[in-house]
């Protein structure tokens, strides 16, 4: 049972809005059916007039597996001119939505990307349940240019 208390009136000190929200939060063991109970108190300041009222309902709730989405490098390189596949794996995905300064194309289901710039790159994995989305946890992963090629020189070689 969630209770909340506002007050009015004469000075209207509290809770003026007619239209906030009510907010509430259940404690949630799988999915089935669960009662919510709130109640609402006004008490008006100028008198002694104390108003409640009680709200009933029920709510469905359905579990879904998030989709888990992880990154095979943390960076991935890109040569000027070229367009790089952002390479990851995505359990329980069924479309990831893209985010990055340099997308030249994704798939229809975002299980590939190509990029075509440097910059940082976000994805967020979603799987379908019920016909509901549940979304996994955006991650980022950064497309740059290569480390410069490592040169060993020998002074005795002439």
């Amino acid at each position: 049972m969630q209770s909340y208390t506002g007050s009015g009136g004469c000075n209207q000190s509290g809770v003026t809005d007619t239209y906030q929200p009510v907010f509430w939060g259940l404690q949630l063991n799988g999915s089935g059916w669960y009662a919510i109970q709130s109640e609402v108190t006004i008490f008006e300041e100028c008198g002694t007039e104390l108003y409640a009222f009680t709200f009933m309902d029920s709510v469905y709730v359905d579990e879904a597996e998030a989709a888990v989405l992880t990154f095979t490098q943390s960076e991935v390189y890109h040569c000027a001119g070229d367009t790089v596949m952002i390479p990851f794996t995505c359990a329980n995905c069924d479309s990831i939505i893209w985010t990055g300064p340099g997308i030249v194309w994704t798939s229809p289901s975002g299980d590939t990307v190509l990029v075509n710039m440097d910059g940082l790159y976000t994805a967020m994995p979603l799987s379908l349940s019920n016909s509901l989305y549940c979304a996994g946890t955006l991650l980022a992963v950064t497309v740059t240019d290569p480390p410069p090629p490592a040169v060993y020189m020998d002074p005795r070689m002439a």
